[in-house]
Formats: structure tokens, C-alpha cells, sequence
């Protein structure tokens, strides 16, 4: 080995050396080659370090993977990237033990002398305290030495470390950095490197202290902003949409690393398409709920005519006082969204199961040129009696019932207001609502026949007279001569 290569060995294994830019060094590479040059630690990053060549004065870029391995751990050390090897310091005795299920859990046992009485395994780990039933245990607990982070939270270690109490030499403030920034404590890190920084002893390059101080924040940094991006996730998890919208804005405004703000444009977009399958899985079974309340509250409306009913129930989302843009508005505003929005939303919901609406016997309301069913109908005639031979006294015969009149929709509409049939009309709306406001996917009607009259639209029964037996026919009073009831199908 070459005195100068030694010579760099030594300075590599040293503490803190002076600046890597003030000195030559020679870099064997892995293919035998070697470079000579200045060590420009400003630009050396996680991945590769920046030599600026001793004859061109040109920058080499070379990944640490190349670079002899033991002296890139001495370099790696000296810039920052890693934290000196601490034997013994991040392991720990702990338990380990298997249930039934096959899961294992490892963590320092906190009731080993009462674990059979208890009838319970405690063990403590760093997300917390976990128990495992006596009977549920198939193999341990198992001695094992694992890795202090298992078992502590860094706060832990760093308590457990100082217990003896606070660091008081500028050598005790440097380990303790080393050790905090290992095990991820980057705030009491940052603390001792400053303290170092501050007692101004010359073992220890300030410039390099400072480099480290400057990582050491970067890394703090980086850790509020993957905890401020947990949050927008878990915002979006829980379909907080607003707040993450909210999450991100702030997270712009507070950091300008390149990669941080990708990471925060991808969770956009993931917000965004979250966002939009879920209104639209939303909002169709909102809207058609807060339809039919809809309804039954203008139904409360004093003297409420039936052909305003209609208009209301029938109109679309254009005009402004129906039930669609009423419904839509009441929707949008629970949703927090904009109404357009909102039918916007409505208008990609995706295919459902068929829904149905039942005009029952309001059925005969919405059809078209309905005819007298008794039109055709021959008159009764009086049947025999064995008193009067079907005759009335005055040799006349017996008339026949007469038939109820035909049904007015609006005489219709009112028996059922002043009987406070509310539920009724609203039905009857809705199937109105569905099949005229152009809201909603239409599917062939379905029509059940009128159980009374059984499609004819009239009934025919016998009247018993003292003058004998009478036969008469009615107009059927449950479909009002529609024959049968009509069931709006639509998605």
C-alpha cells in the first residue's frame, strides 16, 4: 500500500479530520483503479460522492458502491450518511413468543414471575403494550436479542441513555449525537451537536459538525413532512376530502423539496379520484332518500292542488322550484359541494340494482284517454223473487243501483289530502318524479292487474230487493276504471 494511501487511512479512521476540500485523496475503485482529488462534501449525497480530479480540476461523480468498502464506511461516517458503529448499544434482551395462530410477538416480558397466575403474557414493545393469553401459547417465551428499537421508542433509548445524567463533555455531547441520530432522535441530535458546537473544542471540525447539524435537520424535516403526508393520507382514508385539500395547500406553503411536493401531487390525485367514486357512490342513494322527504314536506303546503303537485314533482333540475333542483340544492349542501357539481356526480352514478315506484291507485291520474268500462255493458234486469215476481209495487220493476260516477283526479287528490293519506301522495309523486323529470334511466313499466275487478275495470255483484233479485255492475272504486296499477322501473 502506498504511503499516501495510508496516510489517507488515517485520516479516514480519525474522529472528525480537517476538511475533506483542503486535502488530496486517493479512491481505489472496485475495477483497481484510483483517483486522486478533492473531496467536495457539499455535493457527496446518499448515493454517490463528488471528487474534483487532482489534474483536470473536473468533477467526478462516483457511486459509493464502487468505492473500497472500508473506506467508504470511514467516509460515509465523516460526511454524515452513516453514525459510527455503537457495539452493544441498540440491542436488548427481550421474549419471544408463538401462539396458536402461529403469530409471533417479541418484547421485553413485564410479569415473568406472575405470567401463569395472571393468566396472561405481557410484553412491552415500541407501539405499546401487547397481552397473550397463557392458553393461546404454543412455544416461549424464548430469550432473544433483538434490536432495541422493537422493544424502546427512540425517546426511550435516549432517556435510558442520559439516566445516568446529561452529557458534560464535548466528547460525551458528540457520542450522544451519534447514538440519537442512529436511532432516529433527531431533535436531541440536533441538541448535542449544537452543545458540541458551542464548547468550541478544536478536536472536532466545526465545519463538519455543522454538516452534520444541517442533516440532522434535513432528516427532521423530512420526518414532519412524512408525518404531515400520513395525515393527508389517513384524510383521504377517512374521505375528510376538504381537509386534505386543506393538508396539502399548507404542505405546499411550507416545503420546497422536489421530490416532498410529488409525493403531495400523488396524494392529489389519489384524493381526487378517491374523492369522486365516492360522491358518485354517494350521492344517488342520498338523492333518492332526500327525494321522497322532499315530497312529503310539500305536502304539508296548505290547499296544495293537485297539478302543482305535479309540476313540482315532474320538473327537472332546470327549473328551480321542482323537487330535482330542490333535492339536488339540499344534497349539495350536506355534501359541501357545488350543485353542479353534485349533478355532475349524479349524472356518472353507475349502473344499480332497478328501483321502483308505485302510483297504486293514483295510477289512473297519469293515463291517457281512459273509457267508461260500463259503456259496453248490457243494463241489469230485476231476477226473479218469490214475493213480488220482481216487480216493485207499483208493477214497475225494481230499479238497479246506480253506478258510482267516474273518478276526478282532483276530487281524487282531495279525498286523499282530507283522509291524510300523506304517505299515499307521496308515493304516487315519487312515481311521478321518476317517470317525467328526466332524472333518472327509465325501464319498461310494469303493470300489476287491479286485484278487485281483475283488469275490467268494473265489478258486478247481486242486490237483493223486496222486489226480487237485482244484478248491477259498478265503475271498480280501487283502480278507478284503469284496470290495473302501473310500477315505474328505473336506475
Amino acid at each position: 500500500m502506498s504511503i499516501r494511501l495510508l496516510t489517507l487511512f488515517a485520516l479516514c479512521v480519525a474522529l472528525l479530520p480537517a476538511r475533506a476540500d483542503d486535502e488530496v485523496i486517493e479512491i481505489p475503485l472496485d475495477d483497481g483503479t484510483r483517483m486522486h482529488g478533492f473531496l467536495v462534501e457539499t455535493e457527496c449525497t446518499d448515493e454517490v460522492l463528488v471528487l474534483r480530479d487532482m489534474r483536470t480540476q473536473g468533477k467526478k461523480v462516483i457511486p459509493w458502491a464502487r468505492v473500497d468498502p472500508s473506506l467508504a464506511k470511514d467516509l460515509r461516517v465523516r460526511l454524515g450518511f452513516e453514525v459510527e458503529d455503537l457495539a452493544g448499544a441498540l440491542t436488548t434482551e427481550a421474549s419471544e413468543i408463538r401462539n396458536r395462530a402461529g403469530s409471533i410477538f417479541i418484547g421485553k416480558l413485564l410479569n415473568e414471575a406472575t405470567a401463569k397466575t395472571d393468566g396472561e403474557y405481557r410484553l412491552k414493545t415500541a407501539d405499546g403494550e401487547r397481552r397473550i393469553q397463557v392458553g393461546d401459547v404454543v412455544e416461549g417465551p424464548t430469550p432473544v436479542e433483538v434490536d432495541s428499537l422493537q422493544v424502546y421508542t427512540p425517546e426511550e433509548l435516549y432517556q435510558r441513555r442520559i439516566k445516568g445524567g446529561a452529557p458534560a463533555s464535548p466528547e460525551e455531547h458528540f457520542r450522544t449525537a451519534e447514538f440519537c441520530r442512529k436511532i432516529g432522535a433527531h431533535e436531541h441530535a440536533r441538541t448535542h451537536y449544537q452543545a458540541l458546537l458551542d464548547a468550541g473544542d478544536s478536536k472536532y471540525n466545526a465545519d463538519a459538525i455543522r454538516r452534520l447539524l444541517e442533516r440532522v435537520e434535513k432528516r427532521i424535516s423530512q420526518r414532519e413532512a412524512e408525518g404531515a403526508l400520513r395525515a393527508v393520507k389517513q384524510a383521504i382514508v377517512y374521505n375528510r376530502f376538504e381537509q386534505a385539500a386543506q393538508l396539502i395547500a399548507a404542505f405546499r406553503q411550507k416545503y420546497t423539496d422536489e421530490d416532498l411536493l410529488n409525493d403531495a401531487k400523488e396524494l392529489e390525485e389519489e384524493s381526487a379520484e378517491r374523492r369522486k367514486a365516492w360522491y358518485i357512490g354517494q350521492i344517488p342513494r342520498l338523492y333518492l332518500g332526500e327525494m321522497k322527504d322532499v315530497l312529503a314536506e310539500k305536502l304539508k303546503t296548505k290547499d296544495l292542488a293537485l297539478s302543482e303537485a305535479l309540476r313540482f314533482a315532474g320538473g327537472q333540475v332546470s327549473a328551480a322550484d321542482t323537487a330535482s333542483a330542490k333535492t339536488l340544492a339540499n344534497v349539495a349542501e350536506r355534501l359541501k359541494l357545488d350543485p353542479k357539481e353534485a349533478l355532475d356526480h349524479w349524472n356518472q352514478r353507475p349502473r344499480r340494482p332497478i328501483q321502483r315506484a308505485f302510483y297504486r291507485d293514483g295510477t289512473f291520474v297519469v293515463l291517457q284517454n281512459i273509457k267508461d268500462p260500463l259503456a259496453k255493458v248490457t243494463p241489469p234486469k230485476p231476477g226473479p223473487s218469490s214475493k213480488g215476481g220482481g216487480k216493485s209495487g207499483s208493477g214497475k220493476p225494481a230499479p238497479a243501483p246506480k253506478p258510482h260516477a267516474m273518478k276526478n283526479p282532483e276530487e281524487w287528490w282531495k279525498e286523499k289530502v282530507a283522509a291524510k293519506k300523506t304517505t299515499d301522495l307521496r308515493d304516487f309523486l315519487y312515481a311521478f318524479w321518476a317517470e317525467k323529470s328526466g332524472m333518472v334511466e327509465l325501464l319498461e313499466p310494469k303493470e300489476e292487474t287491479c286485484p278487485t275487478c281483475l283488469g275490467k275495470g268494473y265489478t258486478s255483484q247481486s242486490q237483493t230487493t223486496p222486489d226480487g233479485i237485482i244484478p248491477w255492475f259498478d265503475r271498480c272504486q280501487t283502480c278507478y276504471v284503469a284496470t290495473f296499477f302501473r310500477v315505474v322501473q328505473f336506475r
